[in-house]
């Protein structure tokens, strides 16, 4: 199936314009294998009481494929939101809005339209931008991400620190049992980030793939 015929399969979806308006907004920042599979458990279980924007700017490619996103054949090549936006709709009928750009100090104050921020970003740039926009704007904000040494944390602004030593670590998706372990993280994930939705709370875990530990 070529991009064309899948785009066709799309109903009239747009780029954010703030249509349909749910009762909260929420954004994911990053979309690729932890970011991709977030959406997939997320999506499903906050149908038409949550209007869900995703924002990146590459493309999937072959990498992308290897069991650990949410990503199929079907879309190789395309930008992801377009192609995680088809895929989320072609599986659960829901219409996700998405922004094909990259975060920048230029762009960084859509953040602002937002109830709640998930920030899935793979690099230590791209969390510092995000943490310091939401701790200068009073902004909501949760950071679900990997770690060196195999590990993850689930923390909101507050008690969040940015690991440094991860820059040069390597791709959590080359190692063994990345599948597992991403999917994982994405459902815990996915169960803060509704509880945040239901009740305001604010819970936050950390550990690897065999321990798993509320911050409390």
């Amino acid at each position: 199936m070529t991009k064309k015929e899948i785009l066709k399969k799309l109903p009239k979806l747009k780029e954010i314009k703030g249509e349909n308006i749910k009762s909260f907004k929420i954004i994911q920042l990053g979309i690729g294998a932890l970011g991709s599979q977030l959406i997939g458990c997320i999506a499903p279980d906050v149908r038409n009481t949550v209007e869900i924007t995703v924002l990146d700017y590459d493309k999937v490619e072959e990498r992308n494929l290897l069991g650990t996103q949410y990503y199929t054949e079907a879309v190789n090549n395309m930008l992801k939101t377009e192609a995680l936006q088809y895929l989320i709709y072609k599986n659960y009928g829901i219409e996700v809005n998405i922004i094909t750009e990259k975060l920048t100090n230029e762009n960084i104050s859509l953040l602002s339209n937002f109830d709640l921020i998930v920030d899935t970003f793979d690099n230590y740039d791209s969390r510092k931008l995000v943490q310091d926009y939401c701790i200068s704007y009073n902004l909501e904000v949760i950071h679900i991400g990997f770690n060196p040494q195999f590990t993850f944390s689930i923390e909101f602004k507050d008690n969040y620190t940015i690991p440094t030593d991860f820059i040069n670590a390597p791709d959590i998706c080359t190692l063994p049992g990345a599948a597992s372990f991403v999917k994982m993280v994405a459902s815990l994930g996915s169960l803060v980030v509704q509880e945040w939705l239901k009740n305001g709370q604010k819970r936050e875990f950390v550990g690897n793939r065999l321990n798993i530990r509320e911050i409390t």
